[in-house]
C-alpha cells in the first residue's frame, strides 16, 4: 500500500525534489525539464490564482488544454485545493467539442481552465450549433491560462480524506451520453502502488509516453505513476507523435527509457513510418516493459513491431498485453514479470455467454486468437459472470466484473448508470465479455461489439481480423457493426472500409469481402460501404456507434445507391 494517503500529500512531498522530474519533448531536440518541487510549486501558484478567482473546494474544473506542460500544472492545481479535474480532449473536431457541452450538464457547478484559442474555438462551436446560452451560464467561471500570470503567493492545500474524489474520469468511449468515472486518491494510490509492486518499478525506472493526458493511461499509467514511483519521465506531446512517430524509439534510445506505453494503433502508426531497409542508430536493450492495452491487443501487431525491433535489441519479454479500464482506476490484470506475450486459439462458433471455450489450432478456418492478459492484481478481484451475475468459474465466457480498492464506487451525478453497472453482491460489470484460464484473464470482446447473426455471436474485430487477412485490408481501415433486423430478429453484417480514391473503384473490395467473410465464417456480409474516414477516439478507438447512427440516420443511402 502507498504511504501516501491522498495525491495532495504526494505532491507536498515533491517539494524538495529538484533532480527528478518530467521532461517534455517538444521536438526533435528542442526538450523542456520540469522538476517535482517545480511542478509542486507552479501548480500552488496556479492554485494562488484560481482562488483568487472564486474557485472554491468542490468544484468540478473541467481541463481543456492541449499543452502537456500547463495540463500537468492546472490538474495537480486542482488537486491541492481540493477542486476536482475533469480532464476532457481538447479534440479539433465538432464531436470533441460536442461532449465538452454534454459534460457541462452533467457536473454540478462546473468551472473551465483552458486556453484563449479553444475558448475562442468552443465560442464559435455555441454559436454555430445553438449551445450559446450553455457557455453563458459558465462564462464568469473560465480562466484562461494566458491571465493566470505567476503569481509570487501559492494557493492554500486542502487535506482531503482518502475516500474523497480526486478527479473524474470522462472515459474516451463515452458515447451519446458521456458518464464520468469517480475516482478517489485511494483509488489511484492503492491501484498504483499494485502496479508499482507488480512490476518491481522504482526511482530507477525511465518513462516514456506519448499518450494524451486526458487518456487515463495517459494521466495515471503514466505521468501519477511516475510521480508516485519518483522516477525521471518524458513526455512526447501527442499530435508530435502522430507528425513524427519514429521520435518515439529515437527518444527511447537517447534517454534509455525502461516504460514505454502504447495501444495497437501507437505499433501500427510507427509501423507505417519505419523503414527496415534503413538503419537507426538505436539501443533499445533498456527497456524493460511496453504496457500494451486501451482497446483488443493484436497478435499479429505485437509479433511484427517486436520482430522489427529486435534487431535494436529490444526483448519479446517487454511486451505486456494488459487490461484495464478507468472504472478500475487503470490495471485490472498483468501478466508476470519476464513472460512473453502468450494467447490462446479458440474455435469461434463456442464464444456465447455460459458457453465452455473450445480450443482449436490455427489451420481451423472457425479459429480465433485471443490475447492473455495475466493475472489480477494485488488487491483487485475478478469474477466472471452470466446475465444474472452468476460465477461461471474458468474456461466459460461470461462478463468480465471486478471488485477491489482500485474500483469506482460509480459514476458522477448519475445514479442510475451506477445502478445498471454494480451488482447487487457489490461487483462492477466491466461490460468486457472474457474467461478466466488458471486464473489468467482472457478478453474476448465488448458485449456491446457483438454482432448477433442467424443464432450465433460474432465479435466485430474478429470479423475485422477475418477481412484484413482475407481480403488483404489494411489493420483499422476496417470496421464490423450489426444493424439490428426486425424481420430476421438478428443482425445484418454491415462492412465500413476507409477508402479515398473514386466509388466506381470500390466495387471489386466489395465482391472480395463478401467472399471472404462468407468462406471463412459462413456468414452473408448485408452491406459494404466505403467511407472517407473512421471515427476514433484520441487514443485510436474505433468508435462503432458513431458508424451505425450515421448509417441508421441514411448518411450513406446515396453512396450504397
Amino acid at each position: 500500500m502507498s504511504q501516501y494517503r491522498t495525491l495532495a500529500e504526494l505532491l507536498e512531498s515533491k517539494n524538495n525534489e529538484t533532480a527528478k522530474g518530467i521532461t517534455f519533448i517538444l521536438g526533435e531536440t528542442e526538450e523542456v525539464f520540469v522538476s517535482y518541487q517545480d511542478l509542486y510549486q507552479r501548480s500552488l501558484q496556479l492554485l494562488y490564482h484560481l482562488q483568487k478567482s472564486g474557485y472554491q473546494r468542490g468544484d468540478e474544473v473541467i481541463l481543456q488544454i492541449d499543452d502537456n506542460e500547463r495540463f500537468v500544472s492546472a490538474f495537480w492545481a486542482c488537486i491541492l485545493g481540493g477542486l476536482i479535474p475533469v480532464p476532457v480532449t481538447t479534440g479539433t473536431n465538432d464531436e470533441h467539442k460536442l461532449k465538452v457541452f454534454k459534460i457541462l450538464k452533467v457536473l454540478k457547478r462546473p468551472r473551465v481552465i483552458t486556453t484563449v484559442e479553444f475558448w475562442e474555438k468552443l465560442n464559435s462551436f455555441a454559436i454555430k450549433n445553438g449551445l450559446k446560452a450553455d457557455l453563458e451560464s459558465i462564462g464568469k467561471s473560465v480562466t484562461c491560462l494566458e491571465e493566470a500570470l505567476p503569481a509570487k503567493s501559492y494557493g492554500d492545500i486542502y487535506h482531503p480524506e482518502p475516500e474523497e474524489t480526486a478527479f473524474i474520469q470522462f472515459s474516451s468511449g463515452s458515447t451519446g451520453d458521456p458518464k464520468g468515472v469517480v475516482i478517489s486518491h485511494s483509488n489511484v494510490l492503492a491501484n498504483l502502488s499494485s502496479v508499482l509492486e507488480w512490476d518491481r518499478i522504482d526511482s530507477k525506472d525511465i518513462g516514456l509516453n506519448w499518450m494524451p493526458l486526458t487518456h487515463d493511461m495517459g494521466l495515471i499509467g503514466t505521468h501519477i505513476k511516475g510521480v508516485l514511483a519518483n522516477l525521471n519521465q518524458f513526455n512526447i506531446q501527442t499530435s508530435l507523435f502522430i507528425r513524427h512517430p519514429l521520435l518515439w524509439m529515437k527518444k527511447a534510445n537517447e534517454h534509455k527509457a525502461t516504460l514505454l506505453y502504447s495501444p495497437n494503433f501507437g505499433f501500427r502508426h510507427f509501423l507505417k513510418f519505419y523503414k527496415p531497409d534503413r538503419h537507426y542508430e538505436w539501443d533499445l536493450s533498456n527497456i524493460r516493459l511496453i504496457y500494451n492495452g486501451a482497446e483488443p491487443i493484436s497478435l499479429e501487431l505485437c509479433n511484427e513491431f517486436l520482430d522489427k525491433m529486435s534487431v535494436y535489441g529490444l526483448k519479446r519479454q517487454a511486451m505486456r498485453p494488459v487490461y484495464g479500464l478507468a472504472e478500475g482506476t487503470i490495471a485490472v490484470t498483468f501478466p508476470k514479470l519476464g513472460e512473453e506475450p502468450s494467447y490462446h486459439i479458440l474455435d469461434r462458433n463456442h464464444l456465447k455467454i455460459g458457453a465452455p471455450v473450445v480450443d482449436t489450432t490455427k489451420e481451423d478456418q472457425n479459429a480465433v486468437v485471443f490475447m492473455d492478459e495475466g493475472y489480477p492484481l494485488p488487491g483487485c478481484y475478478l469474477r466472471i459472470s452470466d446475465e444474472d451475475d452468476i460465477d461461471l468459474g474458468e474456461n466459460r465466457i461470461g462478463y468480465v466484473q471486478i471488485r477491489g480498492k482500485n474500483v469506482t464506487s460509480g459514476y458522477y451525478n448519475n445514479q442510475r448508470a451506477t445502478e445498471q453497472t454494480i451488482t447487487a453482491d457489490g461487483w462492477l460489470n466491466t461490460g468486457d465479455l472474457g474467461f478466466i484460464r488458471n486464473e489468467r484473464l482472457v478478453i474476448t470482446g465488448r458485449a456491446k461489439d457483438v454482432i448477433f447473426i442467424a443464432g450465433q455471436n460474432y465479435y466485430a474485430h474478429d470479423i475485422e481480423r477475418v477481412c484484413e487477412s482475407g481480403a488483404g485490408i489494411e489493420l483499422g481501415k476496417i470496421v464490423a457493426i450489426g444493424v439490428f433486423n426486425q424481420s430476421l430478429q438478428g443482425d445484418e453484417l454491415v462492412l465500413f472500409v476507409l477508402h479515398k480514391q473514386k466509388p466506381e473503384l470500390f466495387i471489386p473490395t466489395i465482391q472480395n469481402l463478401k467472399k471472404v467473410v462468407s468462406q471463412r465464417m459462413g456468414i452473408e456480409v448485408s452491406k459494404v460501404i466505403p467511407v472517407k474516414s473512421i471515427p476514433k477516439t484520441t487514443s485510436g478507438k474505433v468508435q462503432r456507434f458513431k458508424l451505425r447512427e450515421s448509417y441508421l440516420n441514411g448518411e450513406y443511402d446515396s453512396i450504397i445507391n
